[in-house]
């Protein structure tokens, strides 16, 4: 049997820009990575205003719970962020 891929969900919303924006984030992310590896991965270090980190769980429930949280939310733009 092989070994079930782990993940968790992050949520975030990144500080103003200059133009006064801010994005808000939902990604599944590998259970072995920490919040700080994810935003220096993504060159966010400095720049999140604040972030939610959810328990691990298969990475298939993550996936679905993003999808979830975004159609609760209105979202209807998906871009998926390469591992």
């Amino acid at each position: 049997m092989s070994k079930m891929n782990m993940g968790r969900v992050l949520t975030f919303i990144t500080t103003e820009d200059e133009f006064g924006s801010s994005d808000y984030v939902i990604t599944p992310i590998p259970a072995h990575r920490t919040v700080e590896m994810e935003f220096a991965r993504l060159g966010l270090v400095g720049k999140i205003e604040s972030y939610e980190l959810s328990g691990v769980m298969p990475l298939s429930v993550a996936w679905k719970q993003v999808r979830q949280k975004a159609k609760g939310m209105g979202i209807t733009e998906i871009r998926y962020i390469e591992w």
